[in-house]
């Protein structure tokens, strides 16, 4: 069965050492020199829910990853020759780069997408929001005003902590055949996003046999999104763990091979998450 890797159509491939902020591809202009980022790779900062539930069926608190805060720096250093066609190149850089950091109507639902990619290494993705307070800080120094240059620094906010890569994988799924699928990232990714989304026209059971944890769902057809919006007839289907216990929490992708089974033909698609 062959795995199949797929970009949306609206964009295009990065190259190595390409950042991409909002659609605005930060290395097409030949003012910037230099770009570099801050905790873009680090791992989430993770903090623990100690609240234990009430009644039967208590279970400890889970330790979840925050909010990520990245910063994304440029050198912008116009090579035209003259003083006004410098002045013009830094004026449209910050231009844009104020387009793509300005808050969206929906102040907390309204993301925007930034991609990039390291020597070596694939392309990844993060949805973003401009950071608090300060999104984009523009000096206005001697290097500014006497040489048209400036280190401007780009805040964002990532209220979904996990990194995706930027191709989609997809398979088929053949009934009763056990695949593998791997997930080259180090993370298994929860909430508020999966990583991974199913398609069945019939009712089926998906299970992941590396792990013992599975999902039913009684009848069809059968949508299940990254985002958890589960589409079927009747109850949207219950997760087991080992042993076949109840699980409170939905299948995860877990980091390497996962072998994956399902009772009936369906389509699986699956990111990356670090």
């Amino acid at each position: 069965m062959t795995v199949v890797d797929t970009l949306e159509d609206d964009l295009d491939e990065l190259e190595p050492l390409e950042w991409d902020l909002g659609g605005y591809r930060v290395l097409d202009s030949d003012a910037i020199g230099i770009v570099y980022d801050d905790k873009l790779d680090s791992v989430g900062e993770v903090s623990s829910d100690d609240t234990e539930g009430p009644g039967d069926g208590v279970t400890t608190g889970q330790q979840r990853i925050e909010t990520r805060n990245p910063t994304i720096g440029l050198s912008v250093v116009p090579q035209e020759a003259t003083k006004g066609d410098r002045e013009a190149a830094i004026r449209d850089v910050i231009h844009d780069l104020r387009l793509v950091l300005s808050p969206l109507p929906d102040r907390y639902g309204g993301l925007r997408l930034l991609r990039w990619r390291r020597n070596g290494e694939e392309a990844k993705r993060l949805w973003y929001r401009p950071g608090p307070g300060e999104p984009l800080t523009i000096p206005g120094d001697q290097a500014r005003i006497q040489y048209d240059a400036a280190d401007i620094l780009c805040h964002v906010e990532a209220p979904d902590p996990t990194i995706y890569s930027d191709l989609l994988h997809t398979i088929t799924l053949e009934a009763g055949v056990e695949t593998e699928i791997v997930n080259a990232g180090s993370l298994t990714a929860r909430e508020p996003n999966l990583g991974w989304s199913l398609s069945c026209a019939t009712g089926l059971t998906l299970s992941n046999v590396t792990y013992g944890a599975s999902w039913k769902f009684p009848a069809g057809p059968v949508t299940v999104s990254p985002q958890l919006d589960i589409v079927a007839p009747g109850t949207y289907g219950v997760v087991y763990g080992p042993g076949s216990t109840l699980f409170p929490a939905p299948m995860g992708l877990r980091p390497g091979v996962n072998v994956l089974k399902a009772t009936a033909d369906c389509t699986f698609s699956w990111r990356d998450t670090y």
